[in-house]
């Protein structure tokens, strides 16, 4: 509970800062951990869950340069970890993937349609993480490079928009059972989304 006010603090913290600059953007995303997203320990190999989640996010630009900072916020991912050819469910865990990214943003073409391109950073926030028996399991919070390409459009005269991205992101945690690392979580997620954007 308290990781989730610190989140609604940053929010309207972000949103009190609101000027002609700022772009609030609400989206859905897809999370889906690529083909290297095993848990590897003496025992076995496990394999996360794709998932989905509501993507909300502010986008700063820095006065009139192309240059901007966007911070993504999203509803709790809740995944589930599987192990063998016959997928046998062996934990679950839920998490909060904050993400800072430094963005270019290219002129607008094509009457109205932009890209932009960055890099930053998630930051993992673990919690609920417990194994089918009801056992408590302990994911790390860490820090993970992102990186993020995108196109958006809006018309002429209109705050508002759509747009379209894909992050990727180099997440792993280490993961412990009575305070003794079992193994590690590497996800290493691509994460697509698609909403509207409003300029203030």
């Amino acid at each position: 509970m308290f990781k989730k006010l610190l989140l609604v603090a940053g929010v309207v913290a972000v949103a009190s800062s609101a000027s002609a600059n700022l772009t609030f953007k609400a989206g859905v995303g897809y999370l889906d951990p690529t083909a290297d997203k095993d848990i590897n320990t003496n025992l076995t190999k496990a394999e996360v869950s794709s998932e989905a989640a509501l993507l909300p996010s502010f986008d700063y630009r820095f006065g009139t340069s192309p240059f901007s900072a966007e911070l993504l916020l999203a509803t709790p991912f809740e995944h589930t970890v599987k192990v063998g050819d016959d997928k046998t469910e062996i934990a679950k865990f839920k998490h909060l993937p904050p993400t800072v990214t430094f963005k270019y943003n290219t002129p607008e073409f094509a009457g109205g349609v932009s890209a932009n391109v960055g890099v930053g950073a998630t930051v993992l926030v673990p919690y609920e993480e417990y194994l089918t028996d009801g056992t408590k399991l302990k994911a790390d919070t860490t820090v993970a490079p992102a990186a993020q390409v995108g196109i958006s459009y809006s018309p002429k005269k209109s705050p508002w928009g759509v747009f379209a991205d894909v992050r990727y992101v180099d997440l792993k945690t280490d993961l412990k059972l009575d305070g003794n690392k079992i193994g590690e979580l590497e996800v290493n997620p691509i994460v697509y989304s698609i909403g509207v954007s409003h300029k203030f």
